[in-house]
């Protein structure tokens, strides 16, 4: 397929990769460059600690899961703390 990029830089997607990556007004995608191209992913959240997908607090474009809030929470000044791996 070959799209034109539109005024202030913008570019139409086609309608079915909109309905294959399940996209719609508001939702988030990540662009990034690779290989000398552009790379479009609908957006996954996970936590920036252990990665998990369930709980998410979000704050600006990092996210972290209830359980590493919790740790965090209770953690001393001095403590070191080692990710949950999953």
């Amino acid at each position: 397929m070959i799209a034109s990029i539109e005024k202030g830089g913008k570019i139409t997607l086609p309608p079915e990769y909109i309905k294959e990556l399940r996209l719609g007004d508001g939702i988030e995608v990540e662009i990034s460059m690779q290989d000398g191209g552009i790379v479009i992913k609908r957006l996954r959240l996970s936590c920036t600690f252990c990665n998990s997908v369930h709980e998410l607090v979000r704050m600006g474009n990092l996210c972290a899961c209830r359980e590493c809030i919790n740790r965090l929470h209770e953690a001393e000044e001095s403590n070191y703390l080692y990710p949950v791996r999953r």
